[in-house]
């Protein structure tokens, strides 16, 4: 099974685990298609999830208040369930 979360983000599984990876991003003079980077293995959704808020939440370069950080969570989340 293969779960896109949005343009940078899968979630892959297999029979033992569920593996976030993320596409890297070559430099545009490059010919090189994007490839996969390895975040995490997880043994449930649930915790796959978790690790996609969680590294969404470190590449975020702004700074956020608690509201806004609760805020945040509830629309990755949002946006979860419609991919699911």
């Amino acid at each position: 099974m293969t779960i896109k979360l949005d343009k940078k983000f899968i979630i892959t599984s297999d029979n033992n685990s569920f593996t976030l990876s993320s596409y890297t991003t070559p430099k545009e003079e490059s010919d090189k298609e994007p490839t996969l980077k390895f975040i995490g293995s997880y043994g449930d959704l649930g915790s796959a999830l978790n690790g996609y808020i969680k590294n969404e939440m470190r590449s975020k370069e702004i700074d956020l208040k608690v509201n806004e950080i609760i805020g945040y969570l509830e629309e990755l989340e949002t946006r979860i369930k419609g991919i699911i």
